[in-house]
C-alpha cells in the first residue's frame, strides 16, 4: 500500500459477530473514508449502521470487494475458502485480506493457489478467548 492516504481507506469486515463486531467498534473512530459490514443477517447490519459501527451494510460482498483496500474475514474456517473462490474476481487491485480465524490448517493450502496475483492475504489471529489455569 505504498503512498496510501490512510485517511481514505475503505475497509470491509465480513461477519459482524463477536469478533467482527469488535473489529468494527474498534475501527469506527479511525479516520477512514468508509467502513463496510457484510453479514447474512440483515437485522445485524441494520443495528450496526444505526449504532454508527459501520457506514454501510451488505448481505453479499460484491460491491465492497470491488472498493475495499482492506478486507477482514471474521468467518468460520470452512467459509474462508468459499469466500475467496466466490469473490476472487471482484477484489480491488492491491487489496489486503486478513482473517480472524484461530484454526487455519484446513484452508491455507486451499486458498493460496486461488488468490489473484494482485491480492495479499495476511493470515491473522483474533487473540480472543480466555486463559485457564488448573
Amino acid at each position: 500500500m505504498e503512498n496510501t492516504d490512510f485517511s481514505k481507506l475503505k475497509i470491509t469486515i465480513v461477519g459482524l459477530g463477536v469478533i467482527g463486531g469488535s473489529f468494527a467498534k474498534g475501527l469506527k473512530d479511525v479516520p477512514k473514508n468508509m467502513l463496510y459490514g457484510v453479514d447474512t443477517d440483515k437485522s445485524t447490519l441494520i443495528k450496526a449502521k444505526e449504532e454508527g459501527i459501520i457506514d454501510e451494510g451488505f448481505i453479499d460482498a460484491y460491491i465492497p470487494a470491488k472498493e475495499s483496500d482492506i478486507i477482514i474475514l471474521c468467518l468460520y474456517p470452512k467459509q474462508i475458502a468459499d469466500f475467496i473462490l466466490k469473490y476472487r474476481g471482484c477484489f480491488k487491485d492491491g487489496v489486503i485480506i486478513t482473517d480472524a480465524t484461530g484454526i487455519k490448517q484446513g484452508f491455507i493450502e486451499k486458498i493460496n493457489p486461488m488468490l489473484p496475483q494482485n491480492v495479499d492475504f495476511v493470515f491473522g489471529h483474533p487473540m480472543a478467548g480466555r486463559e485457564k489455569r488448573d
